[in-house]
């Protein structure tokens, strides 16, 4: 718990600090899809909602960004054995905050590093048969990765990471 205040304490202070010259009409919204895959799973779907706010004064290719990402279709198991069967699902749901810097290689391909924030809620049902249970975990975790857009129009790109 302690390491949990003490993030979000940094984080906000790193983000108020730089509050001074946003400009809320630069604000990029994107929504889409991920597969969710687990090993062992049937892959899961869910709906992702992205919003990128670039701040100029730290560098002119830095942004902050906040995702969230909410199992749909859950990625799930199943098995069986004689009259018994066994049934796995997983829910998740994502919160991130996140430093990114992007950098442009040309007019409609771009880099991107980030460094962040998750904060991460599962819930794991198993099924047996007529019995069921269930167990639920909260965590905060330090978040980065590296990956690249392509930019399909001024509206729709694809991005990986």
């Amino acid at each position: 718990m302690k390491k949990s205040l003490l993030s979000m304490a940094l984080l906000g202070s790193l983000v108020s600090s730089m509050a001074v010259d946003l400009d809320m009409s630069k604000l990029e919204t994107r929504a889409g899809a991920a597969i969710e895959s687990v090993s062992s799973y049937n892959s899961g779907l869910a709906v992702v909602v992205n919003g990128a706010l670039p701040i100029k004064t730290v560098h002119p290719h830095f942004s902050v960004e906040g995702d969230m990402r909410l199992s749909l279709l859950s990625p799930s198991l199943s098995s069986s054995f004689a009259t018994t069967t066994t049934e796995a699902s997983l829910r998740t749901l994502f919160l991130g905050g996140y430093g990114v810097y992007t950098h442009p290689i040309d007019k409609k391909i771009n880099l991107r590093g980030r460094v962040g924030i998750n904060f991460v809620s599962s819930t794991a049902t198993v099924k047996v048969g007529s019995f069921e249970t269930s167990t639920s975990n909260t965590d905060f975790r330090l978040a980065y990765g590296v990956g690249g857009s392509y930019d399909l129009g001024k509206n729709m790109s694809v991005m990986m990471e």
